[in-house]
Formats: structure tokens, sequence, C-alpha cells
């Protein structure tokens, strides 16, 4: 194959990521493997479900020879490539002098088909059957190596993928990408089409976790921006109509992103992962070596359901962190309904209430300290400290978590007197968070040093069970001193966060970290190799809910989404049925004043969540409709094949156009000889009375559906079923 051109239609310019994910349902996984070739130029890289092939060719290019989704034959590399990588950088001529600066060099551009000089490739499998496969090529263009790495794992058509950048020559380099995927696909016969799904953002607050299809037809294009002010999560996925099977992308990586895909005239596909333009900018030094974030790319076969079913798949077995307990997710209350009208006295109360609903965690959240920044309890407001909530809670069965702003802190407070050098600025200016707060530097070892210092504390004082963080504190700091590059803050940030929260984990094991970054702002795969579970949208409403179970099962697992049921005036049984399904479900409205009829309805709602969360967890998730919005109905649904159990759950939104007689809703994905037995409920109170549905076969649900009677405007249904 001929090397492809580099330049995306329209300046898409980036990293690629490429991990094909079809999962194939009763295959045994055999060991990943790499072989070399008889000449020592030719190299295999796979497993049983998915394998590339590259070649290093005469003219001194490395060649992408194929990219099969081995389950169904098919190969998904273009004419002029398939898996590759980019990198933009700048360097000085060999003749400049030692103090060159590079920016003022012209910028050279990088791919797998350049020329290079072959130094070596290795593979190095792992006792679990992954594989890891690195070439090592020297540039004949500029004083750089790179080692591009390829990992692969025997159960998951995915492949992982990075690239190491190393300066070989005697000035310093100026790198302005480093993108550790870029592929070039085929179109299938026909235009592929998209789907990307929303973060929840500040901007748009009513459109979190919406899901986005288009048709890329040649010239088009569709991009994912990701990251801190990003409104999309770092994943997309791409279809063949013609094929019936497709290709999905992610990025474990939380500073600013872009995934884009973008259609060509003679029918081929480009597909980027990698940092955001005009994001980063990093000076290499002589002999130093810089890798970039990890990103993958997986194929699936069928529908949009099994993009989704394949990158849950891959993402709970290789990304997330295991459960932290077997009955993972709880059922919680979050005392931010009292917003920081809260005090020792309030707390005791709702602490006590909430154990008689069933709660199984209780979190305190913002105002139990004096200032932002000096994590101490208000002794004028808890003279008792944490320590006597904390003892509360656990006598009441009940688990003790504590909400924190890591990075952020008040301008007065005692860490930013001390240390006005650690505050993070954008052009001498402090970059500021939510509360009045300014952010910290993260790139910065004392500051993360002293924040680790106050959550030893805090776990200590409080005996804490849960750590929900929060606030915008990975920054594009440049200040001149700080322990970042004056291009590289958003980078050294992110790296500085990460650094934060895996010694967190390190240290504290047993404690559940729960990302609530600005509200749920970032859902990318380096945020969920770090937490057990992560808000969703910080406004907390019945319709912003059944967004996050909907759109964000298509890219992690459900027991990542949870959700803060607000009080937000909707119907009891609308609100809380609209938070059962995905992971926690956590109450947020003010317990002390609900009425009767709420608290039982609220009671009822978490002993269902209870009921029916290990098949919600667990569970195949099919999207039976279309998506939450103004005028259809809406339904998921949760299918664990094993033991035959299920949930559906339906909302009909305020603005419904359909009422009570006209929901039918159709599953799918049970076995067609299958008798289920069938109970749905449209009301929830002290006592739940579920009606029985008529019992059907598989084949017949399948066919005719199921007939529900729901209210025309904020109705709401759970259909549970199980296998006779």
């Amino acid at each position: 194959m001929t090397a492809r051109p580099r330049t995306f239609p329209g300046r898409i310019a980036l990293a690629a990521a490429a991990a094909l994910a079809a999962l194939t349902a009763g295959r045994a996984p055999a060991a990943s493997s790499g072989t070399l070739g008889a000449d020592d130029r030719t190299w295999s890289v796979g497993n049983t479900l998915i394998s590339t092939g590259l070649r290093y060719a005469d003219d001194g290019r490395v060649i992408t020879m194929d990219l099969r989704d081995r389950s169904r034959g098919l190969d998904w590399a273009s004419t002029a490539g398939g898996l590759g990588f980019r990198i933009v950088l700048r360097a000085p001529s060999p003749d400049a002098p030692a103090d060159a600066d590079p920016s003022a060099s012209d910028a050279v551009t990088l791919t797998e088909g350049s020329t290079w000089d072959l130094v070596g490739a290795t593979t190095k499998p792992a006792p679990d059957g992954t594989v890891r496969f690195d070439l090592v090529v020297a540039s004949r263009e500029a004083p750089v190596s790179v080692t591009w790495s390829l990992v692969c794992h025997p159960e998951s058509p995915v492949f992982r993928s990075l690239v190491a950048v190393t300066n070989t020559g005697a000035h310093r380099v100026l790198l302005e990408a480093v993108d550790g995927l870029d592929a070039s696909l085929t179109a299938a016969g026909g235009a592929l089409s998209s789907l990307t799904v929303n973060n929840f953002n500040w901007g748009q607050p009513a459109t979190s976790f919406q899901t986005s299809q288009a048709t890329l037809a040649p010239g088009g294009s569709v991009l994912a921006r990701t990251g801190p002010g990003g409104n999309q999560a770092a994943w997309l996925a791409l279809r063949s109509s013609t094929w019936g099977a497709g290709v999905f992308a992610g990025w474990e990586w939380s500073g600013p992103g872009l995934l884009a895909a973008a259609a060509a005239d003679d029918g081929t596909m480009r597909l980027g992962v990698g940092f955001a333009p005009a994001t980063f900018a990093h000076v290499l030094q002589p002999s130093e070596t810089f890798a970039s974030p990890t990103a993958f790319l997986g194929v699936f076969s069928g529908d949009l359901d099994a993009a989704g079913a394949a990158t849950r798949a891959f993402v709970n077995r290789r990304i997330a962190p295991p459960l932290p307990a077997p009955d993972f997710p709880w059922a919680g209350f979050d005392t931010w309904g009292y917003s920081l009208d809260i005090d020792q006295p309030t707390v005791e109360v709702l602490i006590d209430r909430a154990a008689a609903l069933g709660v199984e965690t209780f979190t305190l959240d913002a105002g139990w300290f004096s200032r932002l920044g000096d994590w101490l309890a208000d002794p004028q407001r808890f003279p008792g400290g944490l320590a006597a909530l904390a003892a509360r809670a656990h006598g009441q069965g009940m688990r003790f978590g504590l909400w924190v702003a890591l990075g952020a802190a008040d301008p007065a407070s005692q860490v930013v007197q001390e240390h006005p050098e650690w505050v993070a600025r954008v052009d001498g200016q402090p970059v500021t968070t939510d509360m009045g707060g300014v952010a910290l530097c993260l790139a910065d070892p004392d500051v993360r040093a002293w924040i680790l210092a106050q959550v030893d504390r805090l776990v200590a004082e409080g005996s804490l069970d849960w750590l929900v963080h929060d606030f915008t504190v990975i920054t594009a700091c440049d200040e001149i001193g700080h322990s970042h590059q004056a291009g590289d803050g958003a980078w050294s940030s992110t790296t500085g966060y990460y650094a934060v929260l895996d010694e967190i984990r390190r240290r504290h094991p047993k404690l559940v970290l729960e990302n609530c970054w600005d509200g749920g702002s970032l859902f990318d795969f380096g945020m969920v190799a770090r937490h057990d579970t992560s808000a969703t949208s910080d406004r907390d409403d019945a319709y912003g809910n059944q967004r996050a179970i909907y759109g964000g099962t298509y890219l992690v697992p459900p027991r990542y989404l949870d959700k803060y049921v607000g009080d937000d005036g909707t119907p009891d049984t609308y609100r809380f049925l609209s938070a059962l399904q995905g992971g926690p479900l956590l109450l947020m409205g003010q317990l002390t004043n609900w009425s009767p009829e709420t608290e039982a309805a609220a009671r009822a709602a978490l002993a269902l969540f209870k009921e029916t969360r290990a098949i919600n967890r667990d569970g195949a998730v099919y999207h039976l409709t279309g998506q939450p919005g103004a005028g259809p109905v809406a339904a998921v649904e949760s299918h664990d094949a094993k033991t035959g159990a299920g949930t559906i759950v339906v909302w009909a939104p305020s603005t419904a156009t359909t009422g009570a007689a006209a929901t039918r809703i159709v599953p799918v994905g049970l076995n067609a000889s299958v008798i289920y037995d069938l109970s749905v409920s449209t009301n929830l109170s002290a006592v739940r009375a579920p009606q029985a549905l008529p019992t059907e076969t598989g084949a017949n649900l399948m066919s005719a559906g199921i007939t529900l009677g729901l209210a025309p405007t904020d109705g709401a249904a759970i259909v549970t079923f199980t296998k006779r």
C-alpha cells in the first residue's frame, strides 16, 4: 500500500486512536500475539478478534497492511493505510547555535508514512495474555526517534496505541502535537454514520449526555471536543450500514482533546484522537523523551448498541478499577439540597432521616468548612467536627462521605496566603474556580504534597468511606517559574492531577472516589481509570438523569453514572424512576421538608434500586427508543442473559405527545424460547404493588412488545422480568 496523505479535510489533523471492538458471544479468547516476519521487516499483532499487519518498506516508510475484524473477516484499513500516529515538531538545523529557539524553525509533520531508519521491534507478552508491540524508528527528516506501541488484550477486539518521542539531536526540539493514533479507514462501500455523546457543560447544561448522530458523506466531518471546557465525552463510534459493523475510539486523557472523523472524496475515512489544536507545546531537551496519552480503537458488529457493549466490556476489563464492594452501586444521600446552609444539628437530623429511608452512604457536601482551601470543619457550626458526624452515620449502618475541592482555595485561605506562588495563572491572572476560589497549579510537586496531606488528615478525622471532589483544577497555567513549561500547562496539570488521584488510591485503597469535576464535566477514560463512579449532571433533575443513563451507557459501565435526585418539582415516581438505572442513586432534596408521600416514594425507590442494581450494573444495555427529549417516550432496557432477569424503565416527559394507551415498548436481546414473568409499576408508594403482566415467551415479547398505561405528562414505569 502507498502512504496516505496526512491532512484532514477542513484541517482536522490530529492524533488518531484505533481500537476495534467486536465482542463475539461465546468465543473463548486466545492470547494476543506479536510475530516477526522472516526478514525482520514485517510484523503481525493481534488476537482472535482483531489484528494488524505492519511492514517496513525499502523506502523507509512503515506501512499498515491491514486492520482486521477477525470475527467478521472485515478489513477496516483503507487503500492508503490503517493504524498510524502523528507528530508535529520544530527543530533547528544542525548548524544552528546551541541556544537556537526551536519555535523559529519550520514545522515538520511525522507519521508512520514518513521516512525512517529501522532501529528494532520487540514483542512483550504478559502473563494474562496481553501483548505489547514496540516499534522503534529513527527519523530521516528530524532529530528524533519514535517508539510506537500497540497493546492488545486477549479478550478484547481493541488496540491501545501510544507514541514516545526522543530528542536524538544536539538542540532543543519543540513538540506541538504527539498523537498516539491516526487511522485511515475504509468507508465500507458507503457513507459511515457517526455517534458522539455530550458530557455535562455549564455552558449548555440542558444537553448533558445528549447523543448526536450524523451521516458522513464525502467532505463531511464530526468533532468531539473533550477535556476542560469541552462539550463531548472522549469517545465516538462510526458504523457502516453496508457491513452492519463499525469502529469506536476513545482517549485515556483528561486534558484538552479532540476526536475527529472526516470523510474524503475517495471514499476513505480519517479518524483522529489527540491534543486539541493550540493547547500543547513542549520543549524537548536533547536525550529527553515525551510519551503521548493512550488512545484506543476497536471494532463492533451490529447496531450502535453493539458499539456501546464493546466499549463497556473493554473498559470494565482493562481500564476501570474493580468494584469497591459486591453490592456497589449504593443508594445515598447528599446534603447539597441545603446548599451551604448546614450545621451539626441539621446534619444529625438528616443522618437519622436518611437512614430511615434505607440510605447506604451519607455525604456531607460543601458548607462544612469555614473557607475554601482551609479544609477544617467550621468550629462554630460543627463543634463536634467530622468525627461526630461520621460516628453518627456509621452508628446508623451507613458509610460516611465528604465533598472537597482538591486544588482550589479561597484567596484569603491560609494556603494561598502562605504560598501565593502556588496559584495557577494565565497571562499573569489567577485561574478562578467556583465559590470565589482560585486554582492551585497541580504541576507543582509541593502543591500535590500539600493536597495529599489534607486528604490523609480528612480521611483519618472523618473515618471517610467516600470522597467526592469537584471544581476545575486542570488549568493551562503559563506562569514562569512553575514546574512546567509555558506551553504545556494543561498537560502538566493533568499529569499532576492524575498523580494526586493515583496516590490517594494507593494510600487509601478502600476509599470510594467520586468524580464531580465541575459538576460532571470530564467524561473520559483517564477519569474512569481513577474513580469508582462519576457525577453526570449538576442540575440534579429528572431529565438530566434520564439523559445520563441513556447517553452515558454507550461509553462507560453503568456503575459510573451516578444520579443526584433533587427537588425539581416533578412527580415523585417520575423523579425517582428517572434515576433508577445506572450507578449510585443519590438523594439530594430537602428531606426535612418532604411530605410523607414523598418519603414513602423515596423509600420504595431505594428498595427497588437495591433489588435491581446487580441487573442494572452487569446486564446488557439496550436503547429501545430515541433519546429522552421533548415529545417522545424514552426507554432503556438492562438484561442479564445469564439469569434471564431484566428491567425496562420508561419515561414520558412533560411534553410527551403520546398518551396512556399508546405507549408500546418492544424489548430486545431476550431468549426467544424462554418464558418470562413480567410485572410493571407506574407508581411508587410505601408498599409497592406491581401489576402482573401476562406471562410471555421471549419471541412474543420481542414481536408484540409491551403496552403500558403511562400518565401523559411526567409519567414513568418500570417493567421487571424474570426467566421462568
